[in-house]
């Protein structure tokens, strides 16, 4: 996750930065500023993911810079730092959708346990979505091609089309849908497909699914559906991959003495 720190107190802001450093993957300081405005300056070059600022500064406040980002359409993490004072602000913080705050003084552990929570949370998501694109660098597409990824993901359980994809992604379908194929090598339609067809190898995992359930969770309808799409895709029926998770060679504790 790309990460942009905003603080006024230079000693507060590379500790800040130090923390996450320590921390690693997946977390990247790709920026860090004195002020609210030069955030804003850099901010479409920088593409940030997560954002930790300080509620109270000068010229411009946490709070209204994240309100400012959010009206320009970004969907990212928003972190606030506030004083003890602040804490009523941090409170109104929470209920305009920041995800969460930092009580100052803030220590090491303290910024470890907000990464620990931020990385089971929203680390996992995109997963799918990188194994069918693994040729596909997606920090480098355009910004309107990973919302369309991103959407496709969160709602691929639903029976979403190409015209919702685009109206999520602020694109024309005929756009997307072009661009989408020069960008990534294959449409859109068999993009879903193939990212259908991952949910589903997840969810054969599970023996508590009937085939029926593990369609309806992939968003391929029926049992005729999935089967159709994953024998297409894998060129092997659902059935015939989850027997073969079950015949696989297992590691048994004998094995290992």
């Amino acid at each position: 996750m790309r990460t942009v720190i905003v603080e006024d107190e230079p000693t507060s802001r590379d500790r800040y930065s130090q923390s996450i450093g320590a921390y690693g993957e997946p977390f990247r300081v790709v920026g860090a500023f004195a002020t609210a405005r030069e955030a804003i300056r850099r901010w479409g070059e920088l593409r940030p993911d997560l954002l930790f600022t300080d509620i109270k500064m000068p010229q411009m406040s946490g709070l209204e810079l994240i309100e400012r980002l959010r009206r320009d359409g970004w969907e990212g993490v928003a972190i606030i730092i506030s004083g003890y004072g602040e804490f009523s602000l941090a409170q109104e913080a929470l209920r305009a959708g920041v995800y969460d705050y930092l009580l100052k003084p803030v220590f090491p552990d303290d910024v470890t346990c907000i990464l620990d929570n931020l990385e089971q949370k929203f680390v996992g998501q995109g997963r799918l979505s990188r194994r069918v694109l693994d040729h596909v660098n997606l920090d480098l597409v355009p910004e309107f091609v990973r919302k369309a990824v991103d959407f496709a993901e969160t709602h691929v359980e639903e029976h979403i089309s190409l015209s919702e994809a685009a109206d999520a992604a602020c694109v024309s379908a005929t756009y997307l849908s072009s661009r989408f194929t020069d960008e990534c090598g294959l449409c859109f339609v068999d993009f879903l497909h193939r990212l259908r067809v991952e949910k589903a190898k997840e969810l054969l995992a599970r023996d508590d699914l009937s085939l029926l359930d593990v369609a309806e969770q992939s968003g391929l309808s029926d049992k005729s559906y999935l089967n159709r799409i994953f024998k297409r895709v894998t060129g092997t029926t659902p059935g015939e991959y989850r027997r073969s998770l079950i015949d696989s060679p297992k590691r048994t504790l004998e094995d290992g003495e």
